[in-house]
């Protein structure tokens, strides 16, 4: 609850900005509008939406994690379980922003490089303020795992989606630039989610078992 509303406050105080960014997302904006985003108070919030995006994916990871080894968790404070998963996620973007930084660096012009995190930030934005609601439904209402589930699938396909059409718009616009394209996404979003998936169910086997 207490993340819900963080998130309200927060979009209504960055209203403009975000209505700004999700105008503009569907075609590339000129410098102008680009320096207009930032003055608008755009990256501020970015630490806020890594750590409700963790929290988030901890919380349906961590109900996963009962449902599926529900007689183990009489064994280990279910805290202990949750603030691992947490862990596990913070680091998980951490690390992912941290790849993302060092290859678009490399390979791509800054012009180019910050366009495309304006565009990836607001969508990992949106799909946290998406799956916040899941979550409450899930804790307050007990949501069926399956539809849990598929919930969560269909939201985390719209947002890869999504970074899939930035990265294709911005960095690979050209006759060819699927095949570039397809392998950016590959290598630097769904590998470290599957990463990120092994590391959780490791890590929350080894503590429940």
């Amino acid at each position: 609850l207490a993340c819900l509303f963080i998130a309200c406050f927060v979009i209504s105080r960055s209203a403009h900005a975000i209505g700004l960014q999700i105008k503009n997302f569907f075609y590339n904006r000129d410098r102008k509008e680009s320096f207009l985003l930032k003055s608008e108070g755009e990256m501020k919030n970015h630490i806020f939406v890594v750590i409700l995006e963790s929290f988030v994916l901890s919380i349906l990871f961590f109900s996963y994690a009962e449902f599926k080894m529900s007689d183990s968790f009489t064994t280990i404070s279910p805290y202990l379980i949750l603030l691992s998963d947490m862990i596990i996620c913070t680091t998980y973007f951490i690390i992912k922003y941290a790849l993302y930084g060092a290859f678009n660096h490399t390979f791509f012009n800054p012009d180019n490089n910050q366009l495309w995190f304006t565009g990836y930030n607001l969508v990992i934005f949106g799909k946290a303020i998406t799956l916040l609601p899941v979550v409450l439904i899930v804790l307050y209402l007990n949501l069926p795992l399956e539809v849990c589930i598929y919930l969560f699938l269909g939201i985390l396909a719209i947002y890869e989606l999504l970074v899939l059409y930035k990265t294709r718009q911005i960095f690979f616009n050209h006759p060819l630039g699927i095949f570039p394209t397809i392998l950016y996404f590959c290598t630097l979003e769904l590998l470290p989610l599957y990463f990120l998936w092994e590391v959780l169910v490791k890590t929350n086997e080894f503590l429940l078992i």
